[in-house]
């Protein structure tokens, strides 16, 4: 089951933290973290509240882990940066990006 880190994912996409989602949901704060960790989980009633809110069905809430795969070319980027001791500048220089889209693209 996925419920709670699929919780904590949907929450941080949306840009909320705890505090904002328990006061969307009426809960305290410490019950939105509890739930995030796997220390409880929501009844079935609040369960619907979430899938609501966030646009999703009970299935995929709680079955189906929503994250994304970490892309392969992330994991490549970094090995070969570390392989050939490059910082994440030099490769943000060598791509005309910055060192922080680097960071970006390697997590």
């Amino acid at each position: 089951m996925y419920l709670a880190q699929n919780l904590k994912y949907l929450r941080e996409q949306r840009g909320l933290k705890q505090q904002d989602l328990a006061d969307i949901l009426g809960v305290k704060q410490s019950t939105v973290g509890n739930w995030e960790v796997g220390k409880r989980e929501p009844e079935i009633n609040m369960l619907v509240c979430i899938a609501e809110y966030f646009g999703i069905t009970l299935d995929d809430l709680i079955l189906k882990d929503l994250r994304p795969p970490t892309p392969l070319y992330a994991l490549n980027l970094r090995f070969l940066r570390k392989r050939h001791k490059m910082t994440q500048e030099d490769i943000g220089n060598l791509l005309n990006v910055t060192q922080k889209c680097v960071s970006k693209y390697e997590s």
